[in-house]
């Protein structure tokens, strides 16, 4: 009993950990400014990885790519080592030099090149029938094909169609938080920054408002003005991005439970109707 008391626990102490491992989020910074481009990935706390190669992962990441160019530095020493210590292959000398010349001399007295008119193109008119025949039996073909995998197709189109609810619940879990947006179109031509800034403004709020209703958004500021006296367009642009690995396994298990309530079991029950009726 002390035994299956103390694999329980050690089992119950895994189970917690990859649990804790699931729940702790991981997060990106990214930011733009000043023509500077900066990033940083955190999981929970922990520095991973960042702009200026700080953090835990690179740290592995330099030492395994240390290694790497010592053992190609190896390498190439003891390859340079083994062409040195190798004699040196003694020379073949051919002394059939004059029967080759007679032989290409000879060659080239009977090769003789003739040149040929072009044939007269007659148009057929059989090529548009072909052409059409073939488009023809592609099509067939393709019938054939889905007739062929209906039952396939059938399958996936049910997944497709009980993985919107997963799908939205995955994507609500993807955190775009911090969102600060400055640009400043600029231009010296009145007419050409307008039209830029009425292009700019509207793709950004557009793809802000379709990001705002599929994942969970939060902004800081978001500020598109043009100026006609600057020379140069300033493009300042930082978010933070965050998501937890518990997400998409509670999306791929809604996913499965709704196939197999609204889809496969209805399926199965129909089916088995239909060979009561037959017999």
């Amino acid at each position: 009993m002390i035994v299956l008391k103390i694999l329980l626990w050690i089992v119950l102490a895994i189970l917690g950990i990859i649990l804790l491992f699931l729940i702790i989020p991981i997060s990106a910074e990214i930011a733009y400014t000043d023509k500077k481009f900066t990033y940083k990935i955190i999981y929970g706390f922990v520095n991973l990885h960042d702009s200026e190669k700080k953090g835990i992962a690179s740290k592995f990441v330099d030492r395994f790519i240390s290694k790497r160019k010592n053992n190609e530095i190896d390498d190439n020493i003891e390859d340079n080592i083994e062409e040195i210590l190798m004699p040196e292959p003694d020379e073949i000398y051919d002394n059939d030099d004059g029967e080759t010349d007679d032989i290409i001399e000879d060659t080239d007295e009977e090769t003789e090149f003739t040149e040929t008119e072009p044939a007269e193109e007659i148009p057929d008119n059989r090529e548009n029938c072909n052409d059409k025949s073939e488009k023809d039996g592609r099509i067939d073909r393709f019938l054939d094909k889905i007739d062929k995998y209906e039952r396939k197709i059938e399958i996936l189109l049910d997944m497709l169609r009980s993985a919107d609810r997963p799908l939205a619940h995955m994507c609500k879990g993807f955190r775009f938080s911090k969102i600060y947006i400055d640009f400043m179109i600029a231009n010296e031509d009145a007419y050409k920054c307008a039209l830029n800034y009425g292009k700019i403004s509207g793709a950004v709020y557009n793809l802000l408002g379709w990001l705002s209703t599929i994942c969970t958004t939060g902004f800081e500021t978001v500020d598109i003005f043009p100026d006609f006296r600057a020379k140069e367009s300033r493009w300042d642009i930082s978010l933070k991005f965050s998501f937890r690995f518990i997400t998409p396994i509670v999306a791929g298990v809604y996913f499965l439970i709704t196939y197999m309530f609204r889809f496969f079991i209805p399926q199965k029950w129909q089916e088995r109707k239909l060979k009561k009726s037959k017999k």
